[in-house]
C-alpha cells in the first residue's frame, strides 16, 4: 500500500536546466503521476504522446503556450493539455503536474 501522506521536502529532487522537480507519486505505485515542480525559465516545447497533462499555478507566474494559444498564468491557473497537443512554458513559477494516463502510459517527446 502506498503511503497516504507524502512530504515533498522528503524526496529526491532531480534537477534540469531551467526547472527542478520532485516525483511524490509514480504511476509504479498508483494509476496517475503528481509531480512538484519549481520553474525557473523557459521549459522547451513537448507533445503529449499519451496522457493528460494537468498543471496547476501553485505561486509566481508566466506563460503557457499550448497549441499556439498563449496565456499568462498566475496562482490558481490549472493548464490542461490533451494527447498529441504541443506546449511549452516559460516563468519562475511553483506547479504541481498531474498526470492521467492514456492507454495505461503516460509519455512526452520533444517538440522543439
Amino acid at each position: 500500500m502506498s503511503p497516504r501522506f507524502i512530504k515533498a521536502n522528503d524526496q529526491t529532487a532531480a534537477e534540469r536546466a531551467t526547472y527542478r522537480y520532485r516525483k511524490l507519486v509514480s504511476l509504479k505505485e498508483q494509476p496517475y503521476n503528481f509531480i512538484q515542480i519549481e520553474a525557473f525559465g523557459a521549459h522547451p516545447a513537448r507533445r503529449i504522446v499519451h496522457g493528460i497533462r494537468n498543471y496547476y499555478v501553485v505561486s509566481g507566474g508566466g506563460t503557457f503556450i499550448v497549441e499556439g494559444d498563449e496565456r499568462a498564468v498566475e496562482p490558481g491557473t490549472l493548464i490542461v493539455i490533451q494527447p498529441g497537443e504541443v506546449y511549452s512554458y516559460v516563468g519562475t513559477m511553483e506547479l504541481v503536474e498531474f498526470n492521467i494516463p492514456t492507454d495505461g502510459q503516460i509519455a512526452h517527446e520533444d517538440s522543439g
